[in-house]
């Protein structure tokens, strides 16, 4: 009896190793900050991998949409009344809140929109720009 339970504590134990270094569920880099393109775990040789593509990306090197932004505030420079109050990026559609000062009624307003819009997709022409301009 004794000898069995020796012999299943072996076994018990000896299940219980250390796992290896590798991580085989998700294919990250050494400090698990940003996926890796190669390597195991890639299905073909596009970059795409097997990881879920909600996986967010830690690197330092993050995407910058400044210019883009810095864009939308040269339609606006010239007109002291307008300014942009809030700018909203969400993949191929921009949203552009704008907030006049300056006193206008419905139909102004509306012209004001469309020209504004107009202007702004004419400057960035690769997203969707949609203006919401209101008075303040």
């Amino acid at each position: 009896m004794k000898m069995l339970w020796i012999l299943f504590l072996i076994l018990v134990l000896g299940a219980c190793d250390n796992p290896s270094n590798q991580s085989e569920i998700q294919p990250e880099s050494d400090k698990g900050s940003e996926l890796k393109r190669t390597g195991e775990g890639v299905s073909n040789n596009r970059g795409t991998t097997e990881q879920n593509p909600n996986f967010l990306n830690l690197s330092k090197n993050r995407e910058q949409n400044e210019d883009e932004m810095d864009k939308l505030h040269e339609v606006i420079r010239n007109d002291p009344s307008l300014k942009i109050e809030n700018i909203t990026m969400n993949g191929g559609k921009i949203s552009v809140d704008v907030v006049s000062s300056k006193e206008m009624s419905d139909h102004e307003m509306a012209d004001k929109q469309k020209e504004l819009q107009r202007k702004m997709q004419n400057i960035i022409p690769r997203y969707d720009v949609h203006v919401d301009l209101e008075a303040k």
